[in-house]
């Protein structure tokens, strides 16, 4: 599979760039309180591919309830 993204970095900080348009998402416009901020980022470029190219991972959330599903 090849890689939907490149990261580089700039005098602003890391970015990563989508392979099939000029898309960028930037890594210190995310929230380090809501978890790794390259975690994130990586997350949004995962989104922008799937939406706009119709390509790359597709999950299916675990429903919240989950761990009342497993004692069954």
């Amino acid at each position: 599979m090849e890689p939907m993204y490149t990261i580089s970095k700039d005098r602003n900080g890391i970015v990563l760039i989508c392979q099939d348009c000029p898309h960028i998402e930037r890594v210190s416009v995310f929230n380090p309180s809501l978890g790794s901020q390259r975690t994130q980022a990586a997350l949004a470029m995962c989104e922008h591919n799937r939406t706009a190219h119709k390509k790359g991972p597709v999950l299916t959330p675990l429903p919240k309830n989950y761990g009342r599903m497993e004692q069954w």
